[in-house]
């Protein structure tokens, strides 16, 4: 991910940026936190776009990553739960 962040996310516009932040809501919202549950219920919609915006070539999620069962080689963590 630190990879990742250095090599790609640096290069992000504006939009990018704003798509990206919804995935990491998507990712944290996977986790269940009770001291999070407002914050995720206030963000169910960024979560949402968030989920969908993981499979998209740009962010790469599933290149490194597996979520709910999706991904060809996954090298890093699942991002499930």
């Amino acid at each position: 991910m630190v990879r990742m962040v250095q090599r790609r996310v640096v290069t992000f516009d504006e939009q990018e940026r704003l798509d990206f932040a919804k995935i990491m809501k998507a990712v944290s919202a996977e986790a269940v936190l009770p001291r999070q549950a407002v914050m995720d219920a206030e963000d169910l919609e960024d979560i949402a776009e968030g989920h969908g915006l993981m499979a998209e070539s740009l962010f790469g999620c599933r290149d490194c990553h597996s979520f709910h069962g999706e991904a060809e080689d996954p090298v890093g963590p699942d991002l499930t739960g």
